[in-house]
């Protein structure tokens, strides 16, 4: 074949490609303005048959905005030289996020096929506002105050928003509406009331929050409590670890200072074991100055371990807490260990018999022991009064010298 009949061939080729393209029409007849969450518009599209023979023809959509198009109709037969008009409605929904988008509409015939892009912009038609008039205030344990929100509703349409409170303070604070409708346009001033807790200080946050009821934007605005140490006060103490014995009293001075700025009373409790206690119950103390209370420690015979002691000071204003805590560590000072030889025997009457008695010092001082025999008169003890240094021991008698006529089984 020649290059000039090649050529030829070639543009025929060519020629048929194009006719074939342009077989299947598809155009814009009309597009929506600018669309609103919420809202509905339409894009208008047509299809024509060009061909000589009817041909089935089938409509589907693609692109960012698939998921809030539908297009009708997606399936049907058209005669040649006929029309079809498409039609797209585009339902954004409320909670959809402005923006750009495109919607892709695509028409097949067999190996025909057609594409149309719309491009359409989503715009926040549910605009609004919400802000905090003060930030921040100051306030004393136990004072109520108010903070004041304004909501805007800068959009197209009226509009509802739900009102909630989030925040580590929320819990002590109360809204004045939990739901507010507004015009375009309109304002409206929140309020919100907080009421302090006579035991907390330093900056508290809440957070006032609304979300719309058409529209995806939750907007939000926070608030700072400043609680004040008006009642402040402290508990002083030079010792904090404790050593001591059973049957010791040990008296531990504290200093209560008030650093707030009105005169204070405070209750004193001892939380603990119950040989700890506060020398007093109350005292008063003005402002800026100091006052002194002692807590007294008087562990009883045989009690031994490592006890946790808590002096705690409640103010009448502001009913702030403040503790000190003591490790106290209670040694046996003064334990003791008896043994005798036989706790049981059988002697005869009239007959004599000892039994070795051994005493020891098992506490940390020097002790004196009385012994006390309890027992029949036949019975007696070597010693009734020893003195023993720490570890020391002493052996000590016990006679039993039953009378002639006694006859019975005693247990000494």
């Amino acid at each position: 074949m020649s290059n000039k009949n090649a050529m030829f061939f070639f543009m025929i080729i060519l020629s048929i490609q194009f006719a074939l393209a342009e077989d299947l029409e598809l155009k814009s007849i009309s597009e929506p303005d600018d669309l609103c969450p919420g809202s509905t518009g339409l894009f208008t599209d047509l299809i024509k048959n060009n061909l000589n023979t009817p041909i089935q023809v089938t409509v589907s959509s693609s692109g960012t905005a698939a998921s809030f198009v539908t297009t009708v109709p997606q399936g049907f037969t058209l005669n040649p030289g006929k029309t079809k008009t498409i039609y797209s409605y585009t339902s954004p929904r409320s909670s959809t996020p402005q923006g750009d988008y495109t919607l892709t509409i695509s028409a097949e015939s067999g190996e025909l096929s057609k594409t149309l892009v719309h491009n359409f912009n989503i715009k926040d038609c549910y605009d609004y506002s919400l802000k905090v008039i003060d930030e921040e205030k100051i306030v004393c344990p136990g004072q109520q105050t108010r903070f004041d929100f304004e909501l805007r509703n800068l959009g197209n349409f009226m509009n509802s928003y739900i009102l909630d409170l989030e925040g580590e303070y929320s819990t002590k604070a109360m809204l004045s509406d939990s739901a507010v409708s507004l015009n375009p346009g309109e304002l409206k001033v929140i309020n919100v009331n907080v009421n302090t807790d006579e035991n907390d200080v330093g900056n508290k946050q809440f957070t006032l929050v609304s979300k719309p009821n058409i529209g995806s934007y939750i907007r939000s605005a926070s608030a700072n409590v400043l609680i004040d140490e008006c009642y402040d006060f402290e508990l002083q103490s030079n010792q904090n670890l404790i050593t001591t014995c059973d049957r010791n009293l040990v008296t531990i001075p504290i200093t209560i200072k008030n650093s707030g700025t009105a005169q204070n009373t405070y209750s004193l409790q001892a939380v603990g074991p119950a040989w700890a206690n506060p020398e007093i119950n109350t005292i008063t103390i003005p402002a800026g100055q100091s006052g002194n209370v002692n807590l007294i420690l008087s562990p009883d015979y045989g009690v031994e371990g490592n006890y946790q002691v808590s002096l705690k000071a409640i103010s009448d204003k502001g009913k702030d807490t403040v503790s000190n805590n003591f490790n106290v560590q209670v040694n046996k000072c003064y334990d003791v260990n008896l043994l005798i030889q036989q706790d049981s025997d059988n002697i005869c009457n009239a007959l004599e018999k000892d039994y070795e008695v051994v005493i020891r010092n098992n506490g940390k001082n020097k002790q004196e022991f009385t012994i006390d025999l309890r027992g029949p008169t036949w019975s007696s003890i070597s010693d009734n009064s020893i003195t023993l240094d720490p570890s020391e021991e002493r052996k000590l008698t016990l006679r039993i010298n039953p009378d002639r006529n006694y006859i019975h089984l005693k247990r000494i």
